[in-house]
């Protein structure tokens, strides 16, 4: 993204973090991060715009495990 996305910067750190896992788990550690982003920002915001192109299945998944 941080490529091919004007405007957007993922850090190093969490592009690591997907690339230490396989490939077949890249889906599940993508939804811990977003999890654990919205719990660490949730007390900041009023509220979070979350945007999964062909993943809106999962929306309801981050969101009961970021407990909301």
């Amino acid at each position: 993204m941080n490529t091919k996305v004007p405007g957007i910067h993922v850090p190093d750190e969490i592009i690591d973090e997907l690339a230490s896992v396989s490939k077949e788990e890249r889906v599940k550690k993508s939804l811990e991060i977003s999890a654990r982003l919205i719990k660490q920002l949730k007390d900041l915001y009023q509220g979070i715009h979350i945007m999964y192109l062909a993943w809106e299945r999962d929306i309801g998944t981050v969101l009961e495990m970021a407990g909301l």
